[in-house]
């Protein structure tokens, strides 16, 4: 098995220190990973960039976001195009207080 293998490793270690100091070679750490310990840190990684990712996805968001927000406040509402607006001149004012005589109509004209 891989943990077999990672003790006998480790136990030549000495021995592969010695030979590399004779041929002035220094080695100051050695890591042996096994498949395991591999597959475990590789998933850490992954978990990592995807929250990196998912963070990143966020904040992009929210600039956005708030960049839309601020430019809504800073330039106001959209106007009504001047086409669209009713003269004051052309209809009668809508007032809920007057009363309605009785001769008026009750018609409705539609134009298309």
């Amino acid at each position: 098995s891989s943990n077999e293998a990672k003790k006998i490793l480790e136990s030549g270690l000495s021995e592969l220190k010695e030979n590399l100091a004779a041929h002035k070679l220094h080695l100051d750490t050695i890591r042996i990973d096994s498949n395991k310990d591999i597959s475990q840190h590789m998933d850490q990684q992954q978990k990592d960039m995807d929250h990196g990712f998912q963070q990143k996805f966020l904040n992009d968001f929210h600039d956005r976001n708030s960049n839309f927000r601020r430019e809504m406040y800073e330039f106001g509402a959209p106007s009504v195009p001047r086409s669209q607006v009713r003269d004051s001149g052309d209809a009668a004012q809508y007032d809920p207080s007057r009363k309605r005589r009785p001769d008026e109509s009750r018609r409705l004209d539609l134009v298309a």
